[in-house]
């Protein structure tokens, strides 16, 4: 077991590598019932495993990417394990030690904190905490950051120089910088270790490594060649780093840095605290458009509570956790500089939620200021100008005027008559129905106990898609797969109307067979169910019939042959002719055996047909008889699973483009395998 496992709720999560045969191979594994792994264990495992997989969406997290990043070969979960030796002589035994010396000062709910400081590990810190760091803008400070590792650094070679000066040389009369810039290397070392050796705790041992190193060699080497030289090493380490969003994101902070400092150079002296604060303000100003492409969304408060946060945790609270560190390390007891850094952290979090929950309603945007795709661009041209010397002619004045145009900027819409995306929800469904004018969401993906789909997969597309509202959100049915992320849907984003099956916490109205809408040109139709029944399963999903331009699109959520067969029924009754063909079928039931007859596939003959389920599912959905009965009506076979997000689009003049996020672009971690779903 290498690294730290981490406590799931419901299992427990580790990574693993392997010993003997396939030796050194990393997996990362989830460990159910009594068997519980701890650091530097070696245990003999019988284990389910997969290929390196995610979920593939615009603007959402690439976890594949993640898992080869960090070297996983396979992921899974422990069928039968026997423990072979135990020791906790190693790196992840001695942060495990600290972690439960941590915890005997402090009440778990604080003592997480400090965990996440000293060592990177987040893993106890859950949704709503996070969610509050970042409002505030100062998620950035709870991690092993390039920050405070370079603050480690820079802190003992001030010391040093320090004490120097404090004894005139009289210790030793020579240069003491080269001495204190190779200590103050051992300092990040010695933290990067703490950390667990991280990737992004090597990447910044590399840059502090670069920066301090000229003094150690006694060479004058300038700070952007400084700069080039550290990226250069760190993608010499690790090329797949070239993707990473810390990557971007560190190298960004310090190439924002080195240009404030020659400004600085340049405008002369200031007074400490304007100093801190211009460059905090430049940092901040600076990757802003970073955080918007990456993230969609940014914090305005970040400037205004890191001028008061980053002080107080680098300089204050980060100090005294390493000297508890070092006192725990020889046998002295810590508990004082660990209380006193608790209560440092504990006034700064208690000042941050004080402050937000007093902000209005109307100034929630703040904290969760958020750009549609035109306005990046006017956002980017925007910090530009910010950034720009002072005595630049006109800056200020052509500044204010595109702030102005960006904020007027309306976002883009289709240029379509009607944009489909099925949502790679894993086992699950998420499809986003999109107009000129109108937003609907059909199904929201699953949700756990720690977490949603819709954090995943769902608010990411709806972001990429710059969709604020939803004029209606459809749950076909109740089932977690279905309708599990509801509530975080309804939380993060506006909703008109809820229509379900029945009516629940949240649901507007119930959805009725015969029930029509139309929308700029496109006509929506509610086929079934006619009526609630006594059970709420997958017999009474709400099927949505989508026409536009002689197109055809059928949602049928999970019902079954019967239902199927009393939706065409209904279908052909109401309308007195059969069922026009259709041109896109969304799988009944995942391609379940129980769904997608023979009478519902003689209306989809040539059709295409997108199954949405998970890689590899539990249930082996889409069984293989279905797919055979695809094959023979000619239907073409598009699986989430493999084909990641589907998008479908369709023109004024009735053509129809259908094309899948894998497809379009393929990512480096995908292109080592071929997707084998089924």
């Amino acid at each position: 077991i290498i690294g730290l496992p981490v406590d799931r709720g419901r299992y427990w999560r580790s990574e693993a590598r392997v010993v003997g045969d396939g030796g050194g191979q990393r997996l990362q594994l989830s460990w159910y019932g009594e068997a519980v792994p701890g650091p530097c264990q070696r245990w003999q495992i019988t284990a389910r495993l997969k290929r390196p997989h995610g979920l593939a969406n615009p603007g959402a997290f690439d976890y594949a990417g993640y898992l080869l990043e960090r070297g996983i070969s396979a992921r899974g979960y422990v069928r039968e394990a026997v423990l072979l030796s135990q020791h906790n002589n190693c790196l992840a035994g001695l942060r495990q030690r600290w972690h439960n010396h941590i915890d005997r000062h402090l009440p778990a709910e604080r003592a997480l904190w400090l965990k996440a400081l000293s060592t990177g590990d987040k893993s106890g810190i859950g949704e709503a905490p996070y969610r509050l760091l970042q409002a505030a803008g100062i998620n950035h400070l709870f991690v092993i950051s390039g920050l405070h590792i370079g603050m480690a650094a820079t802190a003992v070679y001030a010391l040093v120089l320090g004490l120097r000066r404090a004894g005139g040389g009289l210790l030793w009369p020579g240069d003491w910088r080269p001495a204190a810039a190779l200590l103050a290397i051992l300092a990040a070392l010695a933290y990067a270790l703490l950390a667990g050796f991280t990737l992004p705790a090597q990447r910044a041992l590399i840059m502090v490594a670069i920066f301090f190193g000229a003094a150690v060699l006694g060479v004058m080497v300038s700070l952007w060649l400084r700069f080039w030289l550290a990226m250069a090493l760190v993608l010499l380490h690790n090329p797949l780093a070239a993707g990473n969003i810390g990557f971007a994101l560190s190298f960004a902070a310090v190439a924002v840095l080195i240009l404030a400092s020659h400004r600085r150079a340049a405008a002369g002296r200031l007074a400490g605290l304007a100093q801190m604060w211009r460059m905090q303000w430049q940092v901040v100003l600076g990757l802003g458009p970073l955080l918007v492409l990456f993230f969609r969304q940014a914090s305005l408060l970040a400037p205004l509570v890191n001028l008061l946060a980053i002080p107080l945790v680098s300089l204050l609270v980060v100090p005294l956790l390493l000297l508890a560190f070092l006192l725990w390390a020889i046998g002295i007891d810590s508990g004082g500089p660990l209380w006193l850094a608790d209560q440092l952290l504990h006034g700064l979090l208690w000042l941050v939620r004080t402050a937000l929950d007093a902000l209005p309603p109307s100034l929630d945007w703040l904290t969760g200021f958020s750009l549609h795709r035109r306005q990046w661009w006017a956002f980017l041209l925007l910090v530009g100008l910010l950034l720009l010397p002072g005595h630049w002619p006109g800056r200020l004045p052509m500044a204010a005027l595109l702030l102005v145009l960006m904020l007027l900027m309306p976002a883009r819409r289709p240029d379509h008559l009607l944009e489909v995306d099925v949502v790679d929800v894993g086992q699950g469904l998420a499809v986003l129905l999109r107009t000129a004018n109108h937003n609907l969401l059909y199904d929201t993906g699953a949700a756990w106990p720690d977490g949603n789909m819709a954090g995943f997969a769902v608010l990411p597309v709806l972001q990429q898609r710059d969709v604020s509202r939803l004029d209606k959100l459809l749950i076909s049915h109740f089932d977690n797969d279905h309708a599990g992320s509801m509530a975080a849907v309804v939380e993060a984003v506006a909703v008109d109307e809820v229509l379900a099956p029945a009516l629940r916490h949240g649901v507007s109205r119930p959805c009725r067979a015969g029930e029509h809408w139309h929308w700029d040109g496109v006509d929506f139709y509610l086929l079934h169910p006619e009526s609630i029944g006594r059970r709420l399963d997958n017999e009474q999903s709400c099927v949505l019939l989508v026409q536009a331009a002689g197109r055809q699109l059928l949602l049928p959520g999970d019902i079954g042959r019967k239902a199927e067969m009393q939706m065409l029924q209904r279908w052909q009754h109401t309308a007195g002719l059969p069922p026009p063909a259709l041109d896109v079928l969304l799988a009944p039931h995942h391609g379940s055996r129980s769904s997608s007859s023979l009478a519902l596939l003689a209306v989809a003959q040539g059709a295409t047909v997108i199954n949405s389920s998970g890689y590899r599912n539990r249930y082996g959905h889409p069984h293989s008889e279905v797919l055979q009965r695809y094959r023979q009506a000619g239907m073409r076979v598009l699986d989430t699973a493999c084909a990641g997000l589907v998008n479908l689009r369709l023109d004024h003049h009735g053509q129809l483009q259908i094309r899948s996020f894998r497809g379009a672009r393929r990512r480096y971690s995908e292109l080592l395998y071929q997707c084998r779903h089924r």
